[in-house]
């Protein structure tokens, strides 16, 4: 576990200098959380993929993301990771 909270922790800070090796290390980081079954962690690594998948111009990808971890949230009344995420989806400007 200890080994993805670090991951995560790296892939936060290379987020805007290096997206390459940010998402290779979330990647790697939502294996760990799968294997261990900690939805927490898993969640908040699932939205900084969604928020590199927005960068990269894949909103529709973000968005289904974004709308999979606001219902694991509200399922685990995670108040503020829903409203973090909710405010997420209001902010995108997504095509019609």
């Amino acid at each position: 576990g200890m080994q993805g909270h670090c991951m995560f922790a790296r892939a936060t800070a290379l987020k805007d200098t290096d997206p390459t090796q940010s998402r290779h290390l979330l990647e790697q980081a939502r294996s760990i959380y799968t294997g261990l079954d900690w939805s927490w962690p898993l969640d908040k690594v699932l939205v900084s993929i969604a928020d590199l998948d927005l960068a990269e111009g894949h909103t529709e990808k973000a968005l289904t993301t974004y709308k999979q971890v606001l219902a694991n949230s509200k399922q685990m009344s995670r108040h503020g990771l829903a409203t973090e995420i909710e405010t997420k989806i209001t902010n995108l400007k997504v095509p019609h």
